[in-house]
C-alpha cells in the first residue's frame, strides 16, 4: 500500500522503500547530506525536515495516481469495465460508450505522471559528470556585432524545449521580433542555439552548474509574420488546454474527492465549477471565431485557414480539421452568445435549457482536433515539428486535495478534543498574522 502522509520515522522509511530508493539515493534526491543523514531521520535521531516531507508526499501522490490509472486501464482494456453508460457532462446526462476515448485519456495522464515522477526523483550527478536530462541553452549571434550596450550571447540553464528557450531569450534579449528555428542551410539564419548538457559540481551543501558537452545545435532566424501568428496561436491554445485540465482535475474526478469538496465548501466549489465551465465555453468559441470582425482581424483557426497562404495540400488538411472544430463550435456557441458573454432576453426569461450541450467526450475530441490543427500549421514552418498544447504538471490541484484531506483527518483525530483542535487552529492563525503585525509596526515606528 502506498503511504499517503509522511510524519513519522516509520512512514519515512516506508515511503522511501515504495519509491525504490536507497538511503544514499534518497539523500541525493532531496539534495540533503548523504545516506547517514537519512538513516538519522529513520532512526528518530534527527527531526524530518519539512521540505523533505513535502517532496515525499508529492512523489507518493504521483505514484498513487499512477497506480489508480493503471488499475482503471486494466479493467477498461480487458472489458471488465466500460465507461460512459450514464454520465454527467457539464450538467447533462448522456448515454454513450466512451471506453476507447477514456483509455486514450488515461494513457496520456499516465505518461504525464511518469514524466513528473521521473523528474522529481531523478538522481543528478554531483561529481562533475554530464547530465543528459537537464539542458543548458546558449544563444549567440553567428556574426558578433560588438556594439556598445548590445549583447551577442545569452544563456539559460534549465530543462525546457528549444522553442521555449527561444521564447525566454526573446524577452531576456529584448528583441523587437520573434525568433524561429530554421534549416541549417537557411541563409537568413542570424543566430545559433546550442543545447548542452549540464555539469554539476558539489560545494558543501550547494551545487555549481555550468555548461557541459554539446548535444545539438539549431539555426535561428527572424520569424516570418505567419510564423509569429502560429506561435502566438499556440500560446493561446496552450492556455485554454491548461484551463480545461484544471477543470477536469477538480470536477471530473472520483466521487470521493467531489464528496470532499461538498463537505468542505459546497457553495464555493459549486461557483468555481460554474466559472471554469463558462470560461471554457468562451475560450473554445474565441479560438474558432470568424477570421475578422468588421475590419479587425481575430487570432482564430478561421483566420489561419483563410488569411495565411498555404500550399494546396496543407490548406486542404487544415480546412478538413477546422470543419470538425467548427462542428463542435456550433454546439457550444449558443451558450456563449445567449447566456455567458451576452444576456439574451428570451433565453433568460423563458429559461431555455441545454444551451451549449454536447455529447460526452466531444470536448476531448475538440482538443485533439485542435492539436492536430496546430501540428499541421506549426509543422509547415518548422520542418514537420510539433508544438504540444498539453503541458505536464500544468495543475497542482492534488496539493489542494491533500490539504483538504489533512484538514478532514485533523477534525476526526481521536487523540485530542474539539477544544484542543480549536486552540491549535487559533495558534496557527496567530502565527500567520504575526509577520503582518510586525510589518505594520515597522511602518508606523
Amino acid at each position: 500500500m502506498i503511504p499517503r502522509l509522511v510524519r513519522t520515522k516509520d512512514e519515512l522509511k516506508a515511503a522511501r522503500q515504495v519509491l525504490g530508493l536507497s538511503a544514499e539515493g534518497f539523500a541525493a534526491m532531496v539534495r540533503m547530506g548523504d545516506g547517514r543523514t537519512v538513516r538519522r531521520w529513520e532512526s528518530g535521531e534527527s527531526e524530518i525536515p519539512g521540505p523533505v516531507t513535502v517532496i515525499l508526499e508529492t512523489a507518493l501522490d504521483f505514484l498513487r495516481q499512477k497506480e489508480e490509472i493503471r488499475v482503471q486501464l486494466e479493467m477498461l482494456e480487458s472489458g471488465a469495465m466500460r465507461s460512459g453508460a450514464m454520465a454527467m457532462c457539464w450538467g447533462r446526462v448522456q448515454s454513450e460508450d466512451t471506453t476507447a476515448k477514456d483509455i486514450v485519456r488515461l494513457k496520456e495522464a499516465e505518461a504525464s505522471l511518469e514524466s513528473a515522477l521521473a523528474i522529481l526523483i531523478r538522481q543528478p550527478p554531483i561529481d562533475g559528470s554530464s547530465s543528459a536530462q537537464v539542458h543548458w541553452y546558449n544563444l549567440r549571434r553567428l556574426t558578433y556585432e560588438h556594439k556598445p550596450g548590445q549583447r551577442d550571447e545569452w544563456s539559460l540553464p534549465g530543462e525546457t524545449s528549444p522553442e521555449r528557450a527561444l521564447a525566454y531569450f526573446e524577452k531576456d534579449g529584448r528583441f523587437g521580433y520573434r525568433l524561429a528555428i530554421c534549416d541549417d542551410a537557411d541563409r537568413s539564419a542570424e543566430f545559433l542555439l546550442e543545447q548542452r548538457e549540464v555539469l554539476r559540481t558539489q560545494f558543501g551543501a550547494s551545487q555549481q552548474l555550468r555548461a557541459g558537452d554539446l548535444v545539438k545545435t539549431f539555426a535561428v532566424r527572424h520569424a516570418q509574420a505567419e510564423e509569429t501568428v502560429i506561435d502566438e496561436f499556440c500560446t493561446v491554445c496552450t492556455s485554454a488546454r491548461n484551463d480545461f485540465d484544471l477543470y477536469r482535475s477538480l470536477f471530473e474526478t472520483d466521487q470521493r474527492i467531489l464528496g470532499l469538496f461538498s463537505s468542505v465548501a459546497p457553495l464555493c466549489f459549486g461557483d468555481i465549477c460554474r466559472i471554469l465551465k463558462e470560461n471554457l465555453y468562451i475560450q473554445f468559441c474565441k479560438i474558432t471565431d470568424p477570421a475578422r470582425t468588421g475590419k479587425k482581424a481575430n487570432l482564430t483557426t478561421n483566420y489561419i485557414v483563410e488569411e495565411i497562404p498555404w500550399p494546396d495540400t496543407v490548406g486542404l488538411r487544415l480546412r478538413e480539421v477546422n470543419a470538425r472544430l467548427m462542428s463542435f463550435r456550433q454546439l457550444i456557441e449558443p451558450a456563449r452568445s445567449k447566456r455567458i458573454a451576452h444576456m439574451d432576453l428570451p433565453a433568460q426569461i423563458e429559461q431555455w435549457d441545454n444551451l451549449g450541450g454536447f455529447p460526452r467526450g466531444a470536448e476531448v475530441q475538440f482538443l485533439q482536433d485542435l492539436q492536430t490543427f496546430i501540428n499541421i500549421a506549426y509543422g509547415h514552418f518548422h520542418n514537420g515539428g510539433q508544438r504540444p498544447i498539453a503541458v505536464a504538471m500544468s495543475t497542482d490541484t492534488h496539493q489542494l486535495v491533500r490539504a483538504l484531506e489533512k484538514a478532514a483527518v485533523f477534525d476526526q483525530c481521536l487523540k485530542c478534543t474539539s477544544g484542543d483542535r480549536a486552540i491549535a487552529v487559533l495558534d496557527y492563525e496567530d502565527r500567520s498574522a504575526q509577520p503582518a503585525r510586525e510589518a505594520t509596526n515597522g511602518r508606523t515606528s
